[in-house]
């Protein structure tokens, strides 16, 4: 987590990050079965259509390395949980 002072005195402002997140979107739709020319607007629509939790599927966004939650330029991303 970064922290930060707030404009207001005795105040801080508290900030995860997470590098690839719009990265991770276009990998995604570039990657997969979704056309290329998928919107953002489109691939987040039907991501809403989906139960949460997927059915067990996480996706670990680290493209480009990790600030939040860890603190590590070498992690790398995963896709863990597929099944036929």
């Amino acid at each position: 987590m970064h922290t930060f002072c707030h404009a207001i005195p005795g105040r801080w402002h508290v900030m995860g990050v997470t590098q690839a997140a719009g990265l991770s979107l276009r990998w995604f739709s570039r990657q997969t079965f979704a056309a290329p020319t998928a919107s953002y607007d489109q691939l987040s629509a039907e991501a809403a259509e989906i139960p949460p939790g997927a059915g067990g599927v996480l996706w670990a966004p680290y493209l480009m390395g990790e600030r939040t939650p860890h603190l590590d330029p070498d992690a790398r991303a995963a896709l863990l949980g597929l099944a036929a």
